[in-house]
């Protein structure tokens, strides 16, 4: 039985982003979540499915998310060195391919993607080796 509404901390585990990058885009209306009467958001698994356009698509186990590289890490030799300005470095998601496909204005700046992310070394790296 799949739940219907999520906790911040179950949102973010999908995503591969920490809960309080959840809050911020919930706080800036760029997720859409209900309060509970106690004061906690929940959202709803369509508005996650719709944000990161992968209805169609499962989610990894959060078990596997460990046990690869972040892509900065991957990628060190080839960063120019704005890594730190980048969406998937400040929220320290696990595989920047999951957020690729999020609006410019969440600040993924797509610094190593010269290719699709099914072409990309770091993308190849992780499905091969996991």
């Amino acid at each position: 039985m799949t739940k219907e509404y999520l906790t911040t901390f179950e949102a973010a585990k999908i995503m591969s982003v920490t809960p309080d990058a959840v809050l911020k885009w919930i706080k800036s209306g760029k997720l859409k979540a209900r309060r509970t009467p106690g004061g906690h958001h929940r959202i709803a698994k369509k508005n996650i499915d719709e944000l990161l356009d992968i209805s169609q698509k499962t989610h990894p186990s959060a078990e596997k998310q460990k046990s690869f590289p972040y892509c900065w890490e991957f990628n060190q030799k080839n960063c120019p060195g704005d890594c730190e300005d980048c969406l998937v470095y400040k929220i320290s998601a696990k595989g920047c391919y999951k957020i690729f496909h999020f609006p410019e204005d969440y600040g993924h700046l797509k610094l190593n993607c010269d290719t699709s992310c099914e072409d990309c070394n770091y993308y190849k790296h992780i499905h091969t080796n996991n």
